[in-house]
């Protein structure tokens, strides 16, 4: 008889970056590897995975985490909160799971939970930014996503090569 692997999905606390950061970078060094420089992934991992980053997004940003438990570990996460005070739009900032927890339907789970909190607090609709060469395009794709804009957004000495995506509610 094959075990099922249960998932539990539940909202992170500043007690879990340690957890985020760690999924965090277990997913994006072969995420974007293959897309930009190995500094600026360490650029932007530094920028935005941080402790003092992480609890700024959690405690003054606003951002609601999510985090995912799959087959007694702890497997992916996601981010997101309203896109500015006097819009009904949400930002989804952050959606990783871990390269070794792929394939087991946790992105899907996220991304759902998401819209459901989201639909919650009166959301109309979801945007995200994803950059153009990351494979991750055609999983939102699948889940109703569209492309809406194409931009180039500097961060620091980087570039940011990225398509604006969203999803009505």
């Amino acid at each position: 008889m094959r075990k099922i692997a249960l998932t539990v999905i539940r909202p992170a606390t500043p007690a879990d970056i340690p957890v985020l950061q760690r999924i965090a970078d277990a997913a994006w060094w072969p995420t974007y590897r293959p897309i930009i420089s190995e500094e600026q992934i360490a650029y932007m991992l530094d920028l935005m995975y941080s402790a003092d980053a992480l609890e700024a997004q959690m405690l003054v940003q606003g951002h609601r985490f999510l985090l995912a438990r799959h087959g007694g570990r702890f497997a992916g996460f996601a981010s997101y909160g309203l896109r500015d005070t006097r819009s009904s739009v949400f930002r989804l900032h952050k959606l990783y799971v871990r390269p070794d927890c792929q394939g087991a339907g946790l992105g899907q789970k996220l991304i759902r939970a998401v819209e459901a909190d989201a639909r919650r607090h009166g959301a109309s609709r979801i945007e995200l930014n994803v950059n153009r060469a990351n494979p991750a395009q055609h999983f939102y794709h699948r889940h109703g996503y569209r492309v809406q804009q194409v931009l180039d957004i500097p961060l620091g000495p980087y570039w940011l090569n990225d398509y604006i995506m969203s999803h009505e509610l």
